[in-house]
């Protein structure tokens, strides 16, 4: 599927869920009406050129969880400000790491899951810079930018799925007899800087935050920055397909994409709650924006 068929979902989902709220005829909205037509209206500009409140033109960037557009433009840029942070590294320094985090039985659980395994990688990772005895400057030069992608399928497709999909899932504690309707899974791709550590000592600490934990090297051939931005935007991509044995992709069903959607609106104001990022020790963080791409706030749509 395409970024514009994406896109095109999305949109309905997000009208959908406007439609709900508005009562459905009744004297009172529901709550979250109004939020809900804010996301919906800064959704439907991204990407256009709108003009500032000082007569400039400039391009839009919804920056909402569930835009596809935003997604590669935040993914990509995540990535170069990796490179940007390890300035003394080669490729081999790095690796493309997939964490399968778990399954969860809605979105909102899947994005709780995502946050509560962030928050032990950091604090992990912080742990290993303060102890003495462990390889202080090797985890000071430790860094990942990632993000999380929540995939999605219906328990009555699992036999359906891949092999090794269904390994996996049945590894994390998936019991497919008696379960029904769609299940989540929390997953996180990143790019990780290892350095010096090496892929064992890696490969360790992300086991004990992820269930399944996969590394590979970077695509030969590939200037470093075009590699990173190949990964973390690759990492960040919005996806709204379940891919099944023999390649075959199923797009979520409508029910799914708007409970998606709606979780996102919940789980975070932009893309924030989507980023795993670890930057060496004292480095500065910075904005991934660009001068030329500023954000604008649209002039909200009433449906």
């Amino acid at each position: 599927m395409n970024q514009t068929q994406t896109r095109n979902l999305i949109g309905e989902a997000y009208q959908d869920i406007i439609e709900y709220l508005s009562g459905h005829g009744r004297s009172e909205r529901l709550p979250g009406y109004e939020q809900a037509v804010r996301h919906r209206s800064k959704f439907d500009s991204c990407g256009r050129t709108l003009t500032s409140p000082h007569g400039h033109e400039v391009r839009h960037w919804c920056r909402r969880p569930a835009c596809p557009t935003c997604a590669t433009f935040w993914g990509r840029k995540l990535g170069q400000g990796l490179v940007t942070a390890c300035p003394d590294s080669v490729p081999d320094d790095y690796q493309m790491a997939t964490l399968i985090l778990g399954l969860a039985s809605s979105p909102d659980d899947a994005f709780d899951l995502f946050l509560s395994k962030r928050r032990a990688l950091r604090n992990a990772v912080d742990y290993r810079r303060r102890t003495a005895g462990i390889d202080q400057p090797g985890w000071r030069g430790f860094a990942v930018a990632g993000a999380l992608e929540v995939d999605q399928f219906l328990a009555e497709d699992f036999h359906r799925l891949g092999a090794g999909k269904r390994a996996q899932y049945l590894a994390l504690g998936y019991q497919p007899e008696g379960t029904q309707g769609p299940q989540w899974v929390a997953t996180a791709h990143a790019l990780v800087h290892a350095g010096t550590l090496g892929n064992t000592a890696v490969t360790e600490l992300l086991q004990g935050i992820a269930p399944v934990v996969h590394l590979q090297g970077l695509c030969e051939g590939k200037p470093l920055a075009e590699n990173a931005e190949d990964v973390v935007g690759y990492a960040a991509k919005v996806s709204l397909v379940t891919t099944l044995e023999g390649g075959e992709a199923r797009t979520w069903p409508p029910e799914a994409i708007a409970s998606y959607v709606a979780a996102t609106m919940r789980c975070s104001h932009g893309r924030q709650a989507f980023k795993l990022s670890i930057r060496p020790a004292g480095m500065r963080k910075e904005s991934i924006a660009i001068p030329s791409e500023i954000y604008i706030e649209p002039m909200p749509v009433v449906f």
